[in-house]
């Protein structure tokens, strides 16, 4: 069969396009550092690459409300510790004036003065706030949750909402305490103890009585504070959790989507080199062809 000069130049320029195109897409995805360019590339693993991704918006989420739940845990932890070092303080003033060598007007007044201020501590703790939100107020979080109505009443005005929040797939924990429980046994046993110590006629079973209201007290502060302690662990544990798995889905994503560099590159190389061979083949061919006409 008789090959014509235009038919070569027609292959040629076939073939050559062929190729510039194979070289134009590993550049692109060289450029990229992906595997492929769209979608339609490899539909099965564009899909799965989505659910991965998903998952993995998903998990952010989580880790946010982790982060929060956190500093939330981490304030309110704070607060319990600050009831616990003026609870221990106050047991060893109730402590001083049990003793018969104290004398009657160090109770009236320094002991009685003291134990009024660790009061107004207290409730100042139990107003405390994480970024512009009552921490003991339960679902009132823009509610000042302590007031003292008078010297001896302490007015509640929270509730005892259970703050739930999503740490992880299936799983929550509360982030809050019920405060009432912690903060009114703390006050009264307080006032009782200041009450007693300012009594002109000394009431030594008030102030004992006021002193096993303060150690029950201070157990409840202990026991919410423990189980704090519980919660906080459980997120950690979860936040933990979505690490490990971010960093195993990242993974997977890396070997379904980023290219091999120097895989694409020795291919890149090797199509410029066909390039190159194709064009040399075909000049030498189309000169030889023209030649042939040409003595013909």
């Amino acid at each position: 069969m008789r090959v014509t000069h235009q038919g070569m130049i027609n292959n040629t320029i076939a073939h050559l396009s062929g190729n510039m195109d194979q070289i134009a897409r590993l550049q692109s995805k060289i450029a990229a550092g992906k595997k492929n360019l769209s979608p339609s590339d490899d539909p099965v693993n564009t899909s799965q690459s989505l659910t991965m991704r998903s998952t993995l918006n998903n998990l952010q989420a989580y880790r946010s409300t982790n982060e929060l739940t956190r500093e939330w845990m981490e304030a309110a932890d704070y607060s319990l510790e600050q009831l616990q070092t003026i609870g221990v303080r106050a047991v060893g003033l109730i402590t001083r004036g049990l003793s018969d060598t104290m004398g009657s007007d160090e109770r009236q007044h320094a002991l009685a003065a003291e134990i009024d201020g660790m009061i107004a501590q207290v409730v100042q703790i139990g107003n405390s706030t994480h970024k512009g939100e009552y921490i003991f107020a339960g679902f009132q979080l823009h509610t000042q949750p302590f007031v003292m109505s008078d010297p001896n009443t302490l007015v509640y005005q929270g509730d005892n909402g259970l703050l739930q929040r999503a740490i992880a797939p299936g799983q929550s924990v509360v982030m809050n305490l019920p405060a009432e429980p912690v903060f009114r046994p703390l006050v009264e046993s307080l006032i009782a103890a200041r009450n007693a110590l300012q009594s002109a006629s000394f009431d030594r079973n008030a102030l004992q009585t006021a002193f096993t209201q303060l150690e029950s007290a201070l157990d409840a502060v202990d026991a919410q504070r423990t189980g704090l302690g519980t919660r906080m662990r459980q997120v950690k544990a979860a936040s933990d959790g979505i690490d490990k798995t971010e960093i195993e889905l990242n993974s997977l994503l890396s070997k379904r989507e980023d290219l091999n560099m120097a895989e694409a590159i020795t291919l890149l190389r090797g199509q410029e080199t066909t390039y190159q061979a194709v064009l040399e083949v075909s000049r030498r061919a189309i000169s030889a062809l023209s030649l042939f006409d040409y003595l013909r």
